[in-house]
């Protein structure tokens, strides 16, 4: 029942900031970021990765930013990249850790099925709404800072690895990222 609620939840969060997203992918280094060539994502190094955390930085960005190759071949692929951006300040990081609060979330298009897991899996957290007292903010948390990494959807949640078009979104709290689409090509199942 709390899937399913958290579900209907997140829909009507995505129906109403969708503006908001689209604000995020207008700017330049957005549009650097979600403009990568579709070969970049599978073989993407680190320094690659860096360099937008610093871009992030350098233009105080807020936000949550996913890039992902617009087709797999199931055939000849066994990942699916996403490659997700998080700029943000320290005092939303301490109100609301990134560890406990982002949440991965994919709709099947073609079937209308749709998939909801923690963007970072804590095998040890029994709950993500019950934290208890943090005790007061630190003095001195980070004005902004960010993160860029590739995750393997596949590592996430369990996606049929069939034929078919999808569509990723990240929830963060209460932001959401742009949403990508990705068409699965070749084989029917793996």
């Amino acid at each position: 029942m709390k899937k399913i609620c958290f579900a209907i939840m997140s829909l009507i969060l995505i129906i109403s900031v969708c503006s908001y997203s689209q604000e995020l992918t207008d700017s330049p280094v957005a549009q650097k970021f979600t403009s990568l060539k579709e070969g970049s994502f599978f073989d993407t190094d680190d320094t690659v990765l860096r360099a937008f955390e610093s871009d992030l930085l350098d233009n105080d960005f807020n936000g949550l930013l996913l890039s992902a190759p617009k087709s797999v071949d199931t055939a000849k692929k066994d990942s699916l990249p996403l490659l997700v951006a998080i700029g943000y300040s320290g005092d939303r990081a301490w109100d609301y850790p990134i560890q406990k609060h982002c949440y991965l979330i994919a709709v099947n298009k073609s079937e209308g099925s749709v998939y909801i897991e923690p963007l970072f899996q804590d095998k040890k957290a029994k709950s993500i709404t019950n934290e208890g007292k943090k005790g007061e903010k630190p003095t001195g948390l980070a004005l902004c800072a960010s993160v860029v990494m590739r995750v393997n959807i596949r590592d996430i949640m369990e996606l049929p690895w069939e034929k078919g078009e999808w569509c990723f979104t990240i929830l963060y709290h209460d932001w959401l990222s742009n949403k990508v689409n990705v068409f699965l090509t070749g084989r029917n199942s793996k």
